[in-house]
Order: structure tokens, then sequence, then C-alpha cells
């Protein structure tokens, strides 16, 4: 029998049969009082050989174990509700919150840097100044301006170096869904110019003034800003869009005209007699190149955390523990509520790991801590500081010794999840939450598909290069025509 067929036979970690301590360490972070512990992944096949355990990768099994949890979306001027207090709020931001279950820190990792940097988004990039009297520097002004998120689809732009050329003439598009428009020729529009299909251009022209009362004498100067001065903030909103081209076909739907996404960006204070004239070109960008290209505002992502009780923490205890936590983790159940349960569902749902709820009651106990609320729980250890007096329900030795206390860092454990990684999106407007992902997933496919055109292409051998670089053409032929 040859070596990989004995090997196919042999039952895969994950389906089970180690200890219960190295099960954990293999699928847990251990958060300590002063430190964390296991926090090295086991990726190495032959990890577990001395148990008869495969630890290989297997395509099947990420396949099955994989997921992805949309938790909430919100959206800007929308109603959301506050993980912490649990009370309504209007979002001022657009923000998604996921799950991604089954995958390593490295995928993770790379999603987020592509969030980052590599989904591209249009942004100022040039201005031109005819007048600028406030007490700005072109410079600043021009760096402010640049920051602006603009509303507005990048899928439907092409970036300037790639403007109007010739499929032939380049290797692959950097977007395949950029609008090619076959009727502009390179002749019209050379290759890195600009032109309507990868500009957008804004004017801003501002002057302040001082304001007049109804005699047309100017307001005095005991009165607010606001009320003496027109015009005396420069706000996003003031930004002109001046369609090029045919640009004002493309985007004649309501709600698809380029402006900026936030209309209350304050970008200068100007006084009476000071202007600002200025013409602005709109471009497509990454990340990587510029932070005025990101596409998102934050983009993180964290572990699953994992709240435990070794022991029931009851009574006047779960009070203390529920009011110790900062981010609202822990509630206090009656643990009349817990029993009608499996006993296996009613340790699960206060988070214990052996004691027997049943057990406790018998010894006096009516109340007991639960983790309620895991997901906030920022790992700020606050729960696992200082030391409180042992319940006599919990110990034998608490009855003869009334006076005896342990840490709280003995009755709660703090481990999280390894595989499992909570992201947290927030958008600057140029995507939606939704599409913004999406977006990066596609980045990150073509990036898997490309180092797999190059493997296949070095595995042919230095012969075959040109045949590989011919089918990655046909293939890349076919994609357009879908």
């Amino acid at each position: 029998m040859s070596k990989a067929a004995a090997s196919a036979r042999r039952p895969h970690v994950s389906e089970g049969g180690l200890p219960a301590d190295l099960e954990a360490l293999r699928t847990r972070v251990n958060v300590n009082p002063e430190s964390l512990s296991g926090t090295n992944s086991h990726l190495a096949p032959d990890t577990y050989d001395a148990f008869g355990l495969e630890n290989d990768f297997r395509l099947a099994d990420f396949r099955k174990n994989f997921r992805v949890q949309v938790q909430h979306v919100e959206r800007k001027g929308a109603t959301a509700v506050d993980p912490i207090t649990g009370k309504s709020i209007v979002s001022d931001s657009d923000r998604i919150v996921f799950d991604m279950i089954g995958i390593e820190a490295p995928l993770a990792n790379a999603l987020r840097r592509i969030l980052l940097a590599e989904v591209p988004t249009m942004a100022i990039e040039r201005v031109v100044l005819f007048q600028n009297t406030s007490i700005i520097q072109d410079e600043v002004l021009a760096h402010r301006l640049g920051l602006i998120p603009i509303c507005v689809d990048p899928r439907l732009f092409q970036f300037v170096r790639e403007s109007a050329r010739d499929p032939e003439q380049r290797r692959r598009a950097r977007n395949p869904k950029a609008n090619d428009d076959k009727s502009i020729t390179v002749t019209q529009h050379p290759a890195g110019q600009p032109n309507e299909l990868n500009t957008l251009v804004f004017v801003l022209d501002v002057k302040c003034t001082r304001k007049t009362d109804k005699n047309g004498r100017p307001v005095g100067d005991d009165k607010a800003d606001v009320d003496k001065y027109e015009n005396y903030l420069v706000h996003s909103r003031q930004l002109q869009w001046i369609p090029q081209g045919q640009q004002a076909a493309r985007f004649s739907k309501p709600g698809t005209q380029p402006r900026p996404y936030y209309d209350d960006i304050v970008i200068a204070k100007l006084r009476p007699g000071q202007s600002i004239e200025a013409e602005l070109h709109v471009e497509k960008g990454l990340g990587q190149q510029h932070a005025k290209w990101s596409p998102v505002a934050t983009a993180s992502y964290r572990l699953m955390p994992e709240v435990l009780f070794p022991a029931p923490v009851v009574d006047a205890h779960a009070d203390e523990l529920k009011r110790k936590c900062p981010m609202n983790v822990f509630d206090v159940a009656d643990i009349e509520d817990l029993l009608p349960a499996t006993p296996a569902a009613a340790h699960a749902r206060a988070g214990l790991e052996t004691k027997d709820l049943a057990g406790v009651k018998a010894k006096g106990a009516r109340r007991v801590a639960t983790a309620a609320r895991p997901r906030n729980c920022t790992m700020c250890r606050e729960c696992t500081r200082g030391d409180t007096r042992v319940p006599s329900v919990l110990s034998a030795s608490a009855a003869a010794d009334p006076t005896a206390s342990v840490p709280w860092s003995d009755l709660v454990k703090l481990r999280r999840v390894r595989d499992h990684f909570i992201f947290s999106v927030e958008t600057t407007g140029a995507y939606s939450p939704t599409q913004v992902v999406r977006e990066a997933i596609g980045v990150l496919k073509e990036k898997a598909l490309t180092l797999k055109r190059l493997v296949k292409g070095e595995q042919a051998g230095p012969d075959a290069g040109d045949a590989a670089a011919e089918d990655d053409d046909e293939d890349d032929d076919e994609e357009d025509e879908e």
C-alpha cells in the first residue's frame, strides 16, 4: 500500500481524537491575567502523528467548515442598536460587522490589507487654484480637498494610466468592470491623459461677505459669526460637479450624480474679502498609493471572545461581577430559569465548564452569573482583577473559613476561538458596506487566479512559457466576452 493511500485512511484532527486539553490548545487562545498562551497555530501536517491523526490542509474540509455570517449592517442616518447599552441610536457612518469562520490569520489579514489598500476608489488628485486668499496655504488646502470622500461608483471609471488603450496593448485591465467606450478612439483620448472615462471635474467658488441688516448697513461685531458673515465656513457641499463629455447622460439617474459623500465637512474658514476659486480633478486610484483612495475608514478583525466559569458565580458575587464589566458582557439569571433545559444546554447558556447547577441550587444559591454577550468582550480583564470571598456553595473549605478569598481570575476564564474572526469595516462612502467587502474578495480571488497561472507556467517548464502565456490570453478574452 502506498504512503498516500495509508495516509488517506487516517482520521483528520478536525474529526476528534485529541485529549481535551490538547484540543483546547489547538482551537483556542488563552487570555491570562498577565499574558497570552497558546498563540501559535499548529499547521504542520505531522503535528499530531503521535496520536495517529492527520493535520494537513484539505480543501473539502475547508469548504465544509468555512462560513461567513453577517451580524449587522449600519447605514448613515439609519437607526442602529448600541451593542453596549442596547439603546437605539442614529448611525453617523456606514459599517458592516461579519464573522468569517474556519480560516487562519494569514487569510484574514490578507482580506484586511486588501480592504485598506487595493480596492480602487475616486478621489481628488489635481487642484488648480485660481484664487486663494484664505489663511490656509495652497498645499494644505489641496491636501484637505483630496481627503473628501467622493460618492461615485469607481467601477464606472478607468485608471488614467490605462485609459483609452486598446486591449492588445495591455495584458489585462485592472478592473474588468470598467466602462470601455468603443466609440472613443485612442487619437481622441491618448493613453494617460484625463478624459471623460477616467476623470471627474468639480469647481469650488466661494467668497465671504459681511451680512447687512434691513437698512442695508453691515451687521455689528457683537453678533455671532453665523449672523454677521455669509460663507464664513466653506463646506464640502459647496463643491459643484461639472459634467464632461457624455457624463451627464451616464449619470442621469437620480442619486447617481457624483458628489461629496459627507456634505458637512469644513474645508476652510473665511472672513469678508477672502475667497477660494479652484478646479478639482477626481481620478481613480488605490489606497496603497495614497490614503485618500482607501475605501474604508477602519477595517479591523479580532478573534471571537469566549467567557467561561470554572465554577458558578452566584448571588452577591454575580451582581459584583456584572458591575465590574464595563462592556456589559454579564447578566444575572435565576437558576430556576436555567434548570428546565437539558444539563448541557443549561451549562452552555451559563458558560459553565463542569459544575452542576442543580447541585449549586441545593446548596442555597438562587442566582448565577452568565456570559450573555461575549461578543462585547474586549479582553480588558477587568473581570479577572482583584480578589473576592469564595461563596460557600462553591467550596467546602469556605464554610470552615468564611474569610477565605480567591482571585477573580480563578472564577472567570477568558479565551478566544482561533479560527473565528469578527470583522468590522467602516466605509468612507464610495461603496456601501456590503459592496466594499465583495470588491475586496474579488481582488483576493484575482490574486489567487494570477498565482495559479504563474504556478502552472513554472510547472510547464521554460519551453512551455509561451504556450502558457497564450492560454492566459485566451482565458482573458473569454472572461472579457462574458
